[in-house]
């Protein structure tokens, strides 16, 4: 019910309803349950309806902004851990959907990680230039997308230049071209593959 009168205000663009049922939605919930509970969902409806045709561009855009914003505020409310491991996370240039960098920040720094978060569709050479700049521990990106053959072949000299001294982790669909073109980074497909990865590299952490 909470959600579809969200999705009715989302609909009539009438962002200080929308905002407020989102806030009632999420504001007692962690931040697993506010990525698997709320926005997720949320996300998977907004899509079907626009694919459909009966949702249009502006809603889907403000839906978007306003996930932002709460996930962001999450992001920003959690202590900082310097000296922990440092998980960079941005997507390649023209991917423009950041929720998953963004979820996959908010629980890396949940989880004890020092995050640095750039936002989405940035070039290869200031990717490459960041994660030496940084020293990053591992670089997280997201591809939702299908790329042109362009893009993979930057994909792939990004990650052969990075991949020798930092791990690279990608978030994308388990059947992307991705997973079988660049082997030498992780395929992250889901929120229980990120976890998995984290907690193994808190593992090693420890050790």
């Amino acid at each position: 019910a909470d959600q579809q009168a969200y999705l009715n205000a989302i609909e009539e663009l009438d962002v200080g309803t929308a905002l407020a049922k989102l806030r009632d939605m999420s504001e007692h919930l962690g931040n697993l349950q506010l990525i698997l509970g709320v926005a997720i969902p949320i996300m998977w409806e907004v899509g079907r309806r626009w694919s459909e045709g009966t949702l249009g561009t502006a809603p889907e855009h403000l839906v978007r902004a306003q996930l932002k914003s709460l996930m962001t505020s999450r992001l920003e409310q959690i202590p900082s851990s310097p000296g922990a491991r440092r998980l960079l996370f941005t997507t390649p240039a023209g991917q423009l959907h950041e929720f998953g960098i963004l979820a996959g920040s908010v629980l890396a720094k949940e989880a004890g990680f020092d995050v640095l978060y750039l936002g989405p569709d940035l070039p290869t050479e200031d990717i490459i230039w960041s994660v030496a700049r940084s020293n990053a521990d591992i670089l997280v990106l997201s591809v939702v997308r299908r790329m042109s053959e362009d893009e993979m072949k930057q994909m792939e000299r990004l990650v052969d230049t990075v991949s020798p001294n930092v791990p690279v982790w990608i978030g994308c669909p388990p059947d992307h071209p991705l997973v079988a073109r660049i082997p030498k980074a992780t395929c992250i497909s889901s929120i229980d593959d990120f976890q998995r990865a984290a907690a193994s590299l808190l593992a090693d952490q420890a050790n």
